[in-house]
């Protein structure tokens, strides 16, 4: 009979230990659903650069500087949006398009440099054309 209550003395102190860890764990990370959401960053009033997702794994990037419509592809790694899009030539990683969704914006790292816009806003029921 002693044993059986240590037993379960045990048991219940396990269960507590358990519930009590689980309230420090935060959220996981839900990725903002990407397909068919087009995204643009204004340059100027005449000029934006965009990105439409295309599929669940590829991204159209639109460059108004150059003038030219780019399709790479994309993945969703923890909180981080990488886009196989480098800045230099050497795919340097600091030069790569990483986003991460704050509020509604898609905003690069602080430790990113290179030359793409730092922020996309969502357009709403935006079409990719």
């Amino acid at each position: 009979m002693i044993i059986k209550m240590k037993k379960l003395k045990f048991s219940l102190l396990l269960i507590l230990t358990t519930i009590f860890s689980m309230a420090f764990l935060t959220k996981p990370f839900t990725p903002v659903v990407m397909f068919g959401t087009k995204w643009i960053s204004p340059i100027n009033d005449n000029c934006f650069d965009s990105l439409c997702f295309t599929s669940e794994s590829n991204v159209m990037y639109y460059s108004c500087e150059e003038n030219i419509y780019v399709e790479i592809g994309y993945k969703i790694k923890g909180d981080n949006i990488e886009i196989e899009a480098y800045s230099k030539s050497n795919m340097d990683p600091g030069s790569k398009m990483v986003l991460v969704e704050d509020n509604g914006v898609l905003k690069q790292l602080a430790s990113q440099n290179n030359r793409f816009p730092r922020n996309f806003i969502k357009v709403p029921e935006g079409e990719c054309k």
